[in-house]
């Protein structure tokens, strides 16, 4: 839970520290254009509490814990060590013994599209959408090519998770690509560049993404009550 969910909103959150814009020929912070970039408040900030938090969290806790766990990995994979696993297991339990790392693969896959979505504004939206994409397909392959999880309505909810996320990327590069959304008229518009989208299609796109990220939510929420309905049942017996 600290990793998937915890890390990563520390890690947006230090990494605004470094993203700075251009405004009106002056380079201020992103996230408080009162501060100008590189300043002695920003180095205060950088330096003293968003660098050293990064190094020592965000980088720090995972490399250890993953270095821990590969020094002990023949412990893990043949399930010798029945006091390793009750002090450790939360660090890899729910995933298959040749797979104990691969939470930290998760924690890398959302780092990398953290860093795509501070660091890559530059490049543009498009830039940042496909290389997203790119990310979120290279993992779905990987995902269901090594089958890492022991539970398979858990393997299920990655493979949904994932393909909800890689769809609605997908639908959301028309609406980046549509010219009609950036105030280019008819009249400026050469046949080469020209994208527009009719509002059935973009009602279509947008029913897309609703569904699919409804159908991933309807069979979570399924999984949840199943799973409560069978401890219910157990605690009862």
């Amino acid at each position: 839970m600290l990793m998937t969910i915890a890390l990563p909103n520390m890690a947006q959150f230090f990494l605004y520290s470094f993203k700075c814009i251009d405004v009106d020929g002056e380079i201020r912070l992103r996230a408080d254009l009162e501060i100008q970039c590189w300043s002695l408040t920003h180095k205060l900030i950088t330096f003293i509490v968003a660098l050293p938090a990064l190094i020592v969290w965000c980088i720090g806790l995972p490399l250890l814990s993953i270095l821990h766990l590969s020094r002990n990995r023949v412990a893990i994979i043949k399930r010798n060590d029945e006091n390793f696993r009750l002090q450790n297991g939360y660090l890899y339990e729910g995933f298959k013994y040749d797979f104990y790392f691969w939470e930290y693969l998760i924690l890398a896959r959302k780092y990398i599209i953290i860093g795509v979505c501070i660091f890559m504004t530059n490049y543009g939206v498009m830039t940042q959408a496909l290389t997203v994409l790119f990310v979120l397909v290279l993992f779905l392959v990987l995902t269901a090519r090594k089958r890492p999880f022991t539970i398979d309505y858990i393997f299920d909810l990655e493979i949904i998770s994932l393909s909800a996320s890689i769809i609605s990327v997908y639908c959301g590069l028309f609406y980046i690509a549509d010219t009609s959304q950036i105030g280019i008229s008819s009249t400026d518009r050469s046949s080469d560049v020209t994208f527009t989208l009719s509002q059935s299609f973009k009602n279509f796109l947008f029913t897309a993404i609703i569904l699919v990220n409804l159908l991933f939510f309807a069979y979570w929420l399924f999984r949840v009550v199943t799973d409560m309905e069978a401890l219910r049942g157990f605690i009862l017996r």
